[in-house]
């Protein structure tokens, strides 16, 4: 894909970072509101987009629950390779309390699903291709009536159109931005050349260190866990048989994610002197550790792959949105790792934005004279920015408490709270309603799935 196309000078909604958040959104924007006709512009800083080889540059995992496969596929961005998840396991190592969980018990045909990041990433790129090619075919053999109109570069050339159109102005960045009241103006540099760029909505997606929030002083809960998230893949000699593992420990959780047949994606939380010597073990010697901290529920390791690590924090923005400027994934909140919620918790909020999107907008074919009408359509309006903070402000708290708490409450050695901890899973584990309602948690499915087009 080339980077040739001028930058557009107005979009409704600029989506700022092209990872698995702002990617997804903008297929999910082009996808479901089609008949909206809204213009959006993905504004994507990484290189690999535009050589085609991005799919091999993030070799992580994400689990992804329940919700999360029905939300994307009602958006058309499931990737459709995945490995299921029909158990889950919890346990607390040096004491019996556990908690199991089946699909079958839960009466869906997966708790969850482990999808291989790369491959998801290169899943999008091929969605927003689709899209963005669609756009510039319609604008290369459509007829303007207006001669001053360019097709490229004015996003509202042709408001009879019925259909959204994406723009993937890759190997750009954001520099600035400056807001008023019926817009955002952003400055868009790609290699050299800074164009500026209005949009009615700018949604940051740009990450967990997000240039975005800075600009607008988007305050900011921060807190430091005083831990290392380490991942790698593990190798077993037996199958998995489809079983997710999540086991806490003295220095934190670890949990075991299947993977294919015989593989499973670990993901270790370990205090930062302790994670410290983990990495600097050889991959015989953490394997070896890795055993004894886990038992044989999966069988034998047998081969490591290769570890990345990085410190983990939690990041809470008090608010949504600041202006025009609504805030997603990471670039809004950092979650622990700790039973997967990250990227899940994103996947809802990307549900519940294009569900209200889609309610409160007008179709093109609708007239747009009235005031109310006007403000409906204008996807940054604060009475639609409003509306989707309200509807996820209970599961964003619920989540972010959820993980925190599983972070603070299950680390440490001290006995006493060990045994409590034990007896709180035994417990969960024998009361069929608490089992459910973790469940229910655990399928993300707690707060209802947004009203989306659902396939059947």
């Amino acid at each position: 894909m080339s980077t040739d196309h001028p930058i557009p000078t107005a979009v409704d909604i600029a989506v700022v970072g092209g990872g698995m958040v702002g990617g997804t959104l903008a297929v999910a924007l082009c996808h479901v509101l089609t008949a909206q006709g809204y213009t959006v512009a993905l504004i994507d800083a990484d290189p690999a987009s535009a050589e085609g080889t991005q799919a091999h540059s993030d070799p992580r995992t994400t689990a992804m629950s329940f919700a999360s496969r029905q939300i994307l596929s009602a958006l058309s961005c499931w990737p459709g390779d995945s490995s299921p998840i029909h158990q889950v396991h919890v346990s607390h190592r040096g004491y019996l309390g556990k908690v199991r969980l089946s699909a079958e018990e839960l009466g869906v045909p997966a708790v969850g699903y482990v999808i291989d990041n790369g491959q998801y990433l290169q899943h999008l790129q091929q969605r927003i291709h689709h899209y963005a090619e669609q756009h510039d075919q319609a604008a290369s053999t459509h007829s303007f009536t207006h001669p001053s109109t360019d097709p490229f570069t004015d996003a509202s050339a042709d408001p009879s159109t019925d259909k959204a159109r994406l723009f993937h102005c890759q190997q750009c960045t954001v520099t600035g931005i400056e807001q008023q009241d019926d817009h955002a103006q952003l400055s868009v540099q790609q290699l050299s050349v800074t164009s500026q760029m209005t949009a009615k909505l700018v949604v940051a997606a740009d990450g967990a260190r997000s240039s975005l929030r800075e600009w607008c002083h988007l305050t900011s809960r921060e807190t430091d866990y005083e831990q290392v998230g380490i991942i790698a893949n593990v190798t077993l000699d037996t199958p998995h048989q489809h079983i997710a593992y999540e086991r806490f420990a003295a220095n934190g959780p670890v949990a075991l994610l299947p993977l294919g047949t015989h593989q499973a994606s670990m993901v270790l939380t370990a205090d930062n002197h302790h994670a410290s010597h983990l990495l600097a073990l050889s991959d015989d010697a953490f394997l070896a550790q890795l055993q004894q901290l886990f038992g044989r529920r999966l069988g034998r390791f047998i081969e490591l792959g290769p570890r990345s690590s990085w410190p983990l924090y939690l990041v809470d923005s008090r608010v949504n949105c600041v202006g025009r400027v609504l805030f997603m994934g990471n670039a809004a909140r950092t979650l622990h790792p700790v039973a997967g919620q990250g990227f899940n918790l994103a996947v809802r909020d990307m549900g519940s934005l294009i569900a209200t999107l889609r309610h409160r907008s007008p179709t093109s074919h609708e007239t747009h004279g009235s005031q109310e009408t006007q403000a409906s359509h204008d996807p940054g309006d604060a009475s639609v920015l409003n509306a989707y903070a309200d509807n996820r402000k209970k599961d964003q708290q619920h989540t972010i408490a959820l993980t925190d708490a599983l972070a603070r409450i299950f680390r440490g050695a001290n006995p006493a709270f060990s045994h409590l901890r034990s007896a709180g899973l035994l417990s969960l584990d024998r009361l069929p309603g608490a089992r459910q309602t973790f469940g229910r948690a655990a399928m993300g499915v707690s707060a209802g799935l947004p009203d989306l087009p659902y396939p059947h």
